[in-house]
């Protein structure tokens, strides 16, 4: 586990340096601290910034201050293991930030494809000259499913007639063959 002056030193300088409080928690809880933990390191951050500043702007600790061998080795492993996170943190904003522009670019791709597609729909048009034939043609079909009807009408009454001339034809064999 890491030691509670390095982690209260590091949350400090992240206060310090702007960082938002889900930053600051998610890197605690990488770190494996308790939610009860997390929010009394952040209450005391906030409330004990009694260090001194540095050019940089960071508060330097008594501890810094007074050049101990053993706090320079302890302040760097957590100083490593938040670069790591840092790094993995970046790692992943970037990987997101990839896939959206991907997306995005698919997204164009469509909406030209669409574009293209409306566009060839809009120049699609007809001809007058084929208009004209069209409606010839149209007007002629009419004609023959008229004609097509008298003859299926036609048709229809002459099977009719053929089949009295039939049923005639075949009382009169009967009558005759009873005879």
């Amino acid at each position: 586990m890491v030691s509670n002056d390095i982690v209260m030193q590091t949350v400090k300088r992240m206060l310090s340096s702007g960082v938002d409080e889900a930053t600051i928690r998610s890197t605690l809880e990488g770190v494996n601290l308790s939610e009860d933990e997390i929010t009394k390191v952040i209450q005391e951050a906030r409330g004990g910034s009694t260090g001194e500043t540095n050019n940089a702007g960071e508060e330097v600790q008594e501890g810094e201050l007074s050049g101990e061998p053993g706090d320079d080795l302890e302040e760097d492993e957590g100083s490593e293991q938040i670069e790591s996170m840092r790094q993995e943190q970046s790692a992943q904003h970037a990987t997101t930030h990839e896939l959206l522009d991907e997306h995005s670019q698919k997204l164009d791709e469509v909406h030209k494809g669409v574009s293209e597609l409306h566009s060839k729909m809009d120049s699609a048009s007809i001809a007058p000259e084929k208009l004209a034939k069209i409606d010839t043609f149209d007007a002629r079909l009419i004609s023959i499913e008229k004609q097509l009807g008298e003859i299926k009408a036609n048709t229809n009454a002459l099977q009719s007639l053929l089949k009295k001339i039939l049923e005639t034809d075949r009382q009169t064999l009967l009558s005759l063959k009873k005879k």
